[in-house]
């Protein structure tokens, strides 16, 4: 655990253990094996068409605006499915976003944060091989930095299932420069620090990026929860540490989610 910063470092007493991250990669593993045993127990069915694939790596290649983006990205475990998760709003509420206006941030460009770089490949994968069968990504469980907040997390999920959805609505032959989807791409993410837990649903409706053209947009819904009351002793070892509130709802949304 980190020093605070009202104790000097001649009185703070180190602790040896787990590191914070690694506890977090353990937590996301074993949430989504027990998910799966949960599930198996009840309706077997719900478990032989998904498979989890730990350490999933992705890069994608996509358009925003003029710009070309090439991602990279990292699942700790990846739910991945046979079937494609069905899509959350119908087609007469994805028409209704038509009306709606996307925020702007001008004179900033949402790619301000983007290293410009010479990229020589544009080559994109979906992190295995053509005859995986499991070719809907279904989850992404994602482990978070304890310094962010949530809407950071949610933010950062969000923007890992955008390329997620992208890159298979590319596999499927879409037009990345700005067409709609025939039939929308969803995925789900679960993301935790080892404390609080973060939701979202994203529903890719299309690939037009640029805010000013009229069209339908793409749709996310986000929720937390916090798993318990987590008390770090200031002088005391870790063993000391105590573990209070426990949210049993997080695991049932968890595995409503993975149920999909």
């Amino acid at each position: 655990r980190k020093k605070p910063d009202d104790i000097s470092i001649m009185n703070y007493k180190a602790e040896i253990g787990i590191p914070a991250s690694r506890s977090v990669d353990i937590m996301l593993r074993s949430l989504a094996l027990k998910s799966s045993q949960l599930l198996s127990a009840s309706d077997p069915s719900l478990v032989m068409t998904k498979r989890l694939v730990d350490n999933h790596q992705l890069s994608s290649v996509f358009f925003h605006g003029d710009d070309k983006v090439h991602a990279s990205c990292t699942t700790d475990v990846l739910l991945a499915s046979k079937a494609p998760v069905r899509r959350y709003a119908d087609e007469d509420k994805v028409y209704a976003t038509r009306d709606m206006s996307v925020p702007d941030i001008f004179p900033l460009a949402a790619t301000i944060d983007l290293t410009k770089s010479h990229i020589y490949s544009n080559s994109s994968s979906l992190g295995y091989l053509d005859s995986f069968p499991y070719t809907n990504h279904h989850t992404l469980f994602l482990s978070m930095k304890q310094e962010w907040r949530m809407d950071q997390r949610h933010a950062s999920a969000l923007l890992m299932s955008y390329c997620h959805c992208v890159e298979q609505a590319n596999r499927r032959g879409a037009n990345s420069r700005g067409s709609d989807m025939e039939e929308p791409i969803v995925i789900h993410s679960v993301h935790t620090d080892g404390e609080s837990f973060g939701y979202t649903c994203f529903q890719l409706n299309t690939l037009q990026t640029d805010p000013s053209k009229p069209g339908v947009k793409n749709m996310a819904w986000t929720e937390a929860d916090r798993l318990y009351e987590k008390t770090i002793p200031r002088r005391a070892m870790l063993r000391n540490t105590k573990y209070d509130l426990y949210n049993p709802a997080v695991v049932q949304k968890v595995l409503a989610i993975v149920s999909q």
